[in-house]
């Protein structure tokens, strides 16, 4: 039987520091993120926490599956969450960098990396992305190559995936633009850009505040690699190494924009 605890905010926080607020309320060993209207495979937190349970439970430590991609009637769209351009195989720093390809709700935490990356940074964007960098920096990172989340997409998700064909159909519309209007693709194109590497830097900043002191040497190379400006070869040899979820386009234009 379920012990379920309801707190409410008096007012609107926003998603991370709503989920930093509710991760300190948490007392179990393991804890799990469930904030959208995705689906739960009866088996997923059994299976999750059975691949938890097999490890070194003292060391702080992330597990997270595959989803399979639906629309809001949760027919399904994708089998895979992890069949294009994001990878499975993210586990190092560098794989957090620029960006996090671990949807929460497809995470499980144990209390190890809870102690050590709570609380969440208010300038660090999105929970999941701060456990995910955390746990590749001080712990590891594990992939249950099984969909046990129906990932349900709406026309107004702000966060969600991207698919194959949904990218086909905007290069050409892109390329279309383009053609008939260059300077205000561009514009528009730049954009983007700029925001994320706000955010990147942002992040860096945070993480940096927090573990600074406790990283390894690696870790700590490729961190100061991000917050020194000149370092535009260094930072993208390392996101060219990088198991990420941008394509190398993206990584090229973070490297030169961070």
């Amino acid at each position: 039987m379920l012990n379920i605890s309801i707190s409410q905010q008096e007012s609107n926080v926003g998603p991370s520091l709503n989920f930093s607020r509710a991760t300190m309320m948490a007392t179990g060993n393991f804890v799990a993120f469930a904030d959208q209207d995705d689906v739960w495979h009866p088996d997923k937190l059994l299976l999750m926490a059975e691949m938890m349970r097999s490890g070194d439970i003292k060391e702080p430590r992330l597990i997270f599956c595959d989803l399979e991609i639906t629309d809001e009637k949760l027919k399904m769209i994708s089998a895979s969450f992890f069949c294009g351009k994001r990878s499975s195989a993210c586990g190092r720093i560098e794989d957090f960098i620029i960006s996090n390809h671990i949807p929460g709700c497809a995470m499980l935490v144990n209390r190890p990396l809870l102690e050590l990356g709570m609380p969440v940074p208010r300038t660090f964007k999105m929970h999941d992305w701060w456990f995910a960098i955390t746990a590749a920096s001080f712990g590891t990172i594990t992939f249950l190559a099984r969909p046990l989340v129906c990932y349900r997409q709406h026309a107004n998700n702000a966060i969600g995936a991207q698919l194959k064909a949904q990218n086909k159909k905007k290069i050409v519309s892109k390329i279309r633009r383009l053609v008939v209007a260059p300077r205000t693709v561009l514009l528009g194109r730049l954009g983007p850009f700029l925001e994320q590497a706000q955010t990147v830097n942002s992040n860096v900043a945070a993480f940096s505040e927090r573990f600074s002191g406790s990283l390894g040497e690696r870790e700590r190379k490729i961190i100061r690699t991000f917050q020194r400006k000149h370092f535009f070869f260094h930072r993208l040899r390392i996101l060219v190494g990088a198991e990420l979820g941008e394509s190398k386009f993206d990584a090229l234009m973070m490297s030169i924009l961070v």
